[in-house]
């Protein structure tokens, strides 16, 4: 690539960002197989701007080269999101999903409880991104590794990332655009996954793993800036203090895994 002037604006790498991200949001409305179609398209693109960069003067290679790169980044990913999307819509959580059965799930719990507000009682709903295990519906059992979203009231607050709960609910469609396969009403509280035969709500088992969360997130609150949020992140994998600039920066560099992992390998011998 072309050498930039002293004090000149370097651009080159906004294409290649404003299509990467263009790409994303899209592929989340489209069916996999119009994702794969802009992931051909956008690789063909990008071979013949190479293929024409050769007969272009040397002073003017620049901009093709950086289409070129541009289109090969937003192919990558569009792959990726046909790859991601194709067991979400079209897999068998999906199916049982666009039946809207009435399942009893057994989940992974990978995420911290969201508050959406009260029911016409007045007791509190959460929502609570899972990762599925199994599905009992319709006289058959699914195993997937699907994420849903778990929305419930009493007990769902107290969940934490990494324990295996079972429930049993109605399970729905995901709005589009969701990164989830289906949503499940939960009926019950979360039960303990073996309680299949003698129900046993999760709230008997000891939350020692989420109190320490709790109390390590409070010891960090005297730091400054974002460490505060990142550090209760970075041990115990609670994200809930941190800045959303920084989750979203961690998000564009591809380290979330600095908590995700963290979060997991902590809250592990709890589930």
């Amino acid at each position: 690539m072309a050498k930039v002037s002293p004090g000149r604006l370097d651009l080159r790498l906004a294409p290649s960002a404003i299509l990467t991200w263009a790409v994303s949001l899209g592929a989340a409305y489209l069916p996999p197989l119009w994702t794969g179609v802009v992931c051909a398209a956008l690789a063909v693109a990008a071979c013949l701007l190479f293929a024409a960069r050769a007969g272009v003067p040397r002073s003017r290679r620049t901009f093709p080269a950086t289409l070129a790169v541009a289109f090969l980044f937003g192919a990558a990913v569009a792959a990726h999101a046909a790859a991601e999307a194709g067991p979400r819509q079209d897999g068998p959580v999906a199916d049982a999903a666009a039946a809207r059965d009435s399942v009893v799930i057994h989940v992974l719990i990978v995420g911290d409880p969201r508050e959406l507000g009260t029911d016409s009682r007045g007791s509190g709903r959460w929502a609570v991104p899972a990762e599925v295990i199994d599905i009992a519906a319709d006289g058959m059992l699914i195993r997937s590794r699907t994420r849903i979203l778990l929305t419930g009231g009493e007990g769902w607050d107290r969940v934490v990332t990494g324990q295996e709960v079972r429930t049993a609910g109605k399970l729905k469609p995901a709005k589009p655009g969701q990164v989830e396969a289906g949503v499940l009403a939960a009926a019950t509280p979360p039960m303990r996954p073996d309680s299949r035969h003698k129900p046993e709500a999760l709230g008997n088992i000891p939350q020692g793993p989420a109190q320490l969360k709790k109390q390590f997130r409070t010891a960090a609150e005297w730091l400054r800036g974002d460490a505060a949020g990142l550090l209760p992140g970075m041990v115990t994998g609670d994200t809930t203090s941190l800045d959303e600039g920084l989750e979203a920066a961690m998000k564009t560099t591809g380290t979330t895994h600095l908590t995700a992992v963290s979060g997991a390998n902590y809250e592990a011998p709890y589930g």
